[in-house]
């Protein structure tokens, strides 16, 4: 490179002069000889020799200053446009055709009822009944419901007594029309029963594609009247958070309950260690059930074993 043509560059830069008549009438002497192309590379954005970043850029070697990526940046690959739906969902004015067979009544007027029950709750919530036949013990409806509607069926344990069933069955059928369902048949199978009941037609934490049903069986207590206690308190809980209740039977000095809840509960269990004393495990035991439900679990059971206790709990569940 010319040496006269990096003075000029470098007087320009460092005075401040753009122009070739302030370069002709600077006092400003250079000794060209004295230049150096390694003074120059160091040279700073305001012509400092002294060294700096950003030094002027000489062909064939390496640049002192830190390197930038290249302007404007590169876009990134091409994506395909429009983006792909998501599948098609029914709206709430989407509708199907649902078919239902009851089961086998013990006599005509069981199963008229039925049927009759059934259809006065389908027609209380707009749903176009096609057919209602009675087939003596049996039935069939036909009618229109809402496209994620499902018909769900639940059948009971074996009761000790046919009353004891009885009841089963109304506190299941009263627990599951107040969560908004429709019951299609509640039929008594002398010491248990089946219910079958429209889902998926209501709002709130009860629909179809949200919950799941989940049958809990409890240890053995030692006596009948603390199987009962702990029972009635599971149901009384369950109930406060909403939980359709569709079975609770006692069998002694054990239970079973039934119910629906969030698809994401679980029944979760904790035995403790063994404690010295049995009023100390008592003690323990009442802690820790007074602790989750402060939390918001719901607690099943609570059973003492002497020296040691068990506590079977709903984790994951919300309550109202």
């Amino acid at each position: 490179m010319n040496k006269l043509a990096i003075a000029a560059v470098l007087i320009a830069a460092g005075a401040g002069l753009g122009r070739a008549a302030d370069l002709e009438t600077s006092k400003i002497s250079f000794n060209l000889d004295s230049i150096k192309l390694s003074d120059i590379q160091k040279a700073g954005p305001n012509g400092n020799m002294n060294g700096g970043h950003g030094g002027i850029p000489v062909p064939g070697q390496p640049h002192p200053g830190p390197w930038h990526p290249p302007f404007p940046p590169q876009p990134f690959p091409p994506q395909p446009y429009p983006p792909q739906p998501y599948p098609p969902q029914p709206g709430p004015w989407a509708t199907q055709t649902l078919n239902f067979q009851s089961g086998q009544f013990s006599f005509n007027n069981e199963a008229q009822a039925s049927m009759d029950e059934a259809v006065r709750q389908l027609n209380a919530a707009g749903y176009a009944v096609m057919e209602s036949r009675l087939n003596w013990t049996q039935y069939t409806l036909v009618f229109s419901a809402p496209a994620r509607a499902q018909i769900k069926q639940y059948t009971s344990g074996q009761y000790s007594f046919n009353n004891e069933a009885k009841a089963g069955m109304d506190q299941a059928v009263a627990a599951l029309k107040q969560s908004g369902k429709i019951i299609l048949e509640a039929r008594l199978n002398w010491t248990a029963f089946t219910i079958s009941y429209l889902d998926g037609i209501g709002g709130g934490h009860n629909e179809d594609w949200n919950t799941q049903k989940l049958t809990f069986q409890s240890g053995q207590f030692s006596f009948n009247n603390e199987a009962k206690d702990a029972m009635d308190e599971a149901v009384r809980q369950l109930t406060a958070a909403g939980y359709p209740i569709l079975e609770s039977r006692l069998n002694w000095t054990m239970y079973t309950i039934a119910f629906t809840a969030p698809a994401r509960a679980r029944i979760q269990s904790y035995t403790s260690g063994q404690y010295s004393f049995n009023n100390e495990a008592k003690a323990g035991m009442d802690q820790a059930v007074n602790s989750m439900k402060q939390s918001g679990k719901i607690v099943l059971e609570a059973r003492l074993n002497w020296t040691a206790f068990t506590i079977s709990y709903l984790e994951g569940a919300y309550r109202r």
